[in-house]
């Protein structure tokens, strides 16, 4: 079993250097809450790190078009949360939930919640 996070924006130097321009500059029409939430201008959040750290279930991250190369029958608004197992995969947080996210906390609550739920079943 495996989560696989998916920011909205793709990969490269020059993207993500655009990308935390644009966060600073004008950050209530950036494109990818995950990214806004997760990241500082440039690096990961530590508590988002600590978090990630302690997960007990293998974690990918990929950014959008490295997503589609990978999952090219997969189709989703992003940035989203996937579980994959063995070979299927599945959204585990979409879009539209992670969009509704203020801050930190509001993206791990439910993610633990459902992370519980998963590894009971």
């Amino acid at each position: 079993m495996k989560l696989i996070f998916v920011y909205n924006a793709d990969a490269g130097i020059f993207n993500a250097m655009t990308d935390t321009i644009h966060k600073v500059l004008s950050p209530s029409n950036y494109k990818c809450q995950l990214c806004q939430i997760t990241y500082g201008l440039t690096s990961m959040q530590g508590a988002w790190r600590d978090f990630i750290d302690e997960l007990e279930i293998e974690k990918t991250f990929l950014h959008r078009n490295e997503f589609t190369e990978k999952y090219p029958d997969v189709k989703a608004e992003l940035p989203a949360v996937f579980i994959e197992r063995g070979e299927s995969i599945a959204p585990f947080m979409t879009a539209n939930e992670i969009g509704q996210c203020d801050d930190l906390q509001a993206l791990i609550e439910p993610m633990q919640q459902r992370l519980a739920t998963v590894s009971h079943s």
